[in-house]
């Protein structure tokens, strides 16, 4: 039996969060599955409103698979050890409605 050395996802965060861990989080916790993460500084967090669904991509296959049945006509996304990462915002990629 694999032993991890985090009781609960709740003792991993709370080591993160006090600066005494800061590895691979996936696996550390049994019966969890790993997430990627991060932490906004509090001047880019945002409420979420009534009615708004918060929507989280687990890994690249999920969004793969919501794009596939979504059809949008672009798309852009990544494969593994290939992430787009830019300073592009939300807000300047928005279409007028």
């Amino acid at each position: 039996m694999m032993t991890t050395p985090f009781p609960s996802p709740q003792a991993l965060r709370r080591a993160i969060r006090a600066r005494q861990f800061s590895g691979q989080t996936a696996g550390q916790c049994r019966g969890f599955t790993q997430a990627n993460l991060a932490v906004l500084p509090t001047r880019y967090a945002t409420e979420i409103k009534a009615g708004e669904v918060p929507v989280f991509w687990a890994c690249g296959v999920t969004p793969q698979s919501a794009i596939r049945a979504a059809k949008p006509p672009v798309s852009i996304t990544h494969k593994p050890g290939c992430m787009l990462v830019t300073d592009v915002r939300n807000i300047d990629l928005a279409v007028a409605a």
